[in-house]
């Protein structure tokens, strides 16, 4: 490639990692759960190349895709523990962090998780193909071959983005009809059902499966229809804390706040560290080989100066924004946690990471350390740095393994993985402040579940006043799944959100079992569509954002757009607007064949 083809291939780059770590960091926030952009970034990239751009040139396509995947990896590790921070910062605990803090974090822990894996990435990728077979990357390149070679599946996003974005403008801008449908039973006090109409949540269902989207919807039944009616009829005229209000006096959605959140959250917890213990052994066999091998006689000998430049220019950044204390504490668990996670994606896939337990690690032992210095606050910084770290060097090592298996030079790769941290992390920083703004982290709009489960833990360190009854019935509630041999996290999770939100992925998840009994190829192109409902849901959501906080003759733009004081399609609009969401879905996936 000469100059001009460089610099495009990372523009396209750029565009599509800002694009999907937006959606990433949207969704994400909404429902805790993220999703590989490795696939649809090939997908795109190779649609911009083929019929934009008219090239059809492999390295063109593969240098964009490695850009376009960054911006997911440092989503991921950013939401989960950022948001903490701007909830702190509305209860008056502290400052509310800057668009340059948050980028800075993000940016040094990208860069890390990069060049942690240096010294070993033949080793992961190359003496260890039988073992790690990285199995997101060999999808990723198969797409590539085949839009290059053949016709792309592009358009089946770019459908998905058209639908989605334009359910998401009628419903959560214009509002011409709700976005949500509830219903309380009355045979049953309390007992509350329910489904949210979000495309995004229903692609996300369908990318994780039916099996972990059933799991979402079973922890909602339990949350929702079975230990809220339970605490309502025993509960009586009883106060208990954290409530001030008797029992019988509160809401399904206050009890849920007061209680059952509580008990999600310890579940959450407990499945993130059960997660992590259960593969723990083969983290420190895995961690001891990755030692033993590093070889440095396989990289370039000119790589091996400038590697070590880089890191001890990332390690002087670190000092100068943590000190000593928080860089010895990123360089101990970011380094290890970025080995067993470039490990982890080899085995299982980039998707499959147990970031959430990593977090729990990290942040037991750095808020004891914090405890005793007086600093405790920057646990989510220092939990931040280690989750981009550890998420990047999963990514890189997977687009690497695409550029081995495609030919392509791991140099220019990993510049284009920089580069695209460098980017994600401030539009994503920039998109976490907006959202702040617009509806506050920990709000009904934007749960943020794994941010504010992370902020109750920091603050028990440091002022043990959380309600140990509910959250430690949370965590005999993760044994006792874990010991049926039930994912915990996804039922976790879904006992702390919403049952409505639960509902939606589950949809998405009947849809996956629907086609996964028709042909193959029409279940791929589910995961396309899904990828694009994804997206288009994000984009109109930070749109939605934009137009809550941008003031017009007195009133927000969203004022002015909100047309349901004058024209609603109410409840039967959202039952149909559920039902033909639904309908295109099958449509698009079953209709005519990829490649003529």
């Amino acid at each position: 490639m000469n100059k001009r083809e460089y610099a495009i291939s990372i523009l396209v780059g750029i565009g599509i990692a800002v694009l999907f770590g937006a959606a990433n960091a949207y969704v994400g926030l909404k429902a805790g759960i993220t999703i590989s952009a490795s696939i649809p970034a090939a997908v795109i990239s190779v649609g911009v190349f083929k019929y934009i751009l008219k090239s059809s040139s492999l390295k063109n396509t593969m240098l964009a895709t490695t850009v376009g995947a960054a911006g997911e990896a440092v989503a991921a590790g950013i939401i989960f523990t950022v948001p903490a921070l701007y909830i702190w910062a509305r209860e008056g605990v502290l400052a509310a962090p800057s668009i340059l803090d948050i980028s800075l974090a993000a940016t040094f822990g990208g860069i890390l998780g990069i060049l942690f894996i240096q010294p070993m990435k033949k080793l992961l990728l190359v003496q260890e193909k039988e073992e790690l077979i990285y199995p997101e990357s060999i999808a990723s390149s198969k797409v590539i071959l085949s839009g290059v070679n053949k016709q792309s599946q592009t358009k089946y996003i770019l459908h998905g983005v058209l639908v989605s974005g334009g359910f998401t403008f009628l419903s959560q801008i214009l509002k011409v009809f709700p976005d949500s449908v509830k219903h309380t039973f009355s045979g049953l006090k309390n007992a509350t059902a329910g489904i949210n109409i979000l495309p995004a949540l229903i692609g996300v269902g369908y990318i994780s499966g039916y099996r972990v989207s059933s799991c979402f919807f079973t922890g909602g039944i339990i949350g929702w229809i079975i230990l809220i009616p339970i605490i309502t009829a025993f509960g009586g005229d009883n106060v208990f804390f954290p409530a001030t209000l008797p029992i019988s006096g509160l809401t399904a959605e206050a009890i849920w706040s007061s209680y059952i959140k509580y008990i999600g959250a310890g579940a959450v917890a407990a499945g993130g560290i059960i997660g992590l213990v259960k593969i723990f052994p083969g983290m420190i066999r895995n961690f001891g080989k990755s030692i033993k091998k590093i070889d440095t006689g396989t990289m370039k000998s000119r790589l091996i100066p400038i590697t070590a430049i880089a890191m001890l220019g990332a390690m002087a950044i670190g000092y100068y924004i943590f000190g000593i204390v928080g860089l010895m504490i990123i360089i101990i668990f970011g380094f290890f946690f970025s080995i067993v996670s470039a490990r982890m994606a080899g085995m299982l896939g980039s998707s499959n990471n147990p970031v959430s337990g990593i977090a729990m690690i990290t942040l037991a032992v750095s808020s004891m350390v914090l405890l005793m210095t007086g600093k405790i606050e920057q646990d989510m910084f220092f939990l931040a740095v280690v989750c981009v770290a550890a998420s990047l060097a999963a990514e890189t090592s997977q687009v690497l393994k695409t550029g081995s298996l495609l030919g392509g030079p791991w140099k220019v790769q990993e510049l284009g993985m920089v580069i695209g941290v460098v980017i994600s992390s401030l539009s994503i920083s920039c998109i976490l402040m907006l959202m702040d703004k617009a509806w506050g982290f920990g709000s009904e709009s934007l749960s943020a579940p794994q941010a504010v489960m992370m902020k109750m833990i920091v603050e028990s360190t440091a002022n043990n006043n959380l309600p140990w009854t509910y959250i430690f019935i949370g965590v005999v509630f993760a044994i006792v799944m874990e010991l049926l041999n039930v994912p915990v996290l996804p039922v976790a999770v879904g006992m702390y959100l919403p049952i409505s939100m639960s509902s939606c992925i589950f949809l998405g998840g009947l849809l996956a079992k629907f086609l996964d009994r028709r042909k193959e190829e029409f279940k791929e192109r589910g995961v396309l569509f899904s990828s694009g409902l994804i997206v288009g849901e994000g984009i109109m959501g930070i749109l939605s954002a934009i137009f809550a906080v941008v003031s017009l003759g007195g009133s927000t733009v969203g004022d002015r757009l909100d047309l349901s004081g004058h024209f609603s399609l109410g409840i039967p609009g959202s039952i149909t607007g559920i039902i033909l969401l639904v309908a295109i879905f099958i449509n698009s996936s079953m209709r005519e064949k990829i490649v003529k």
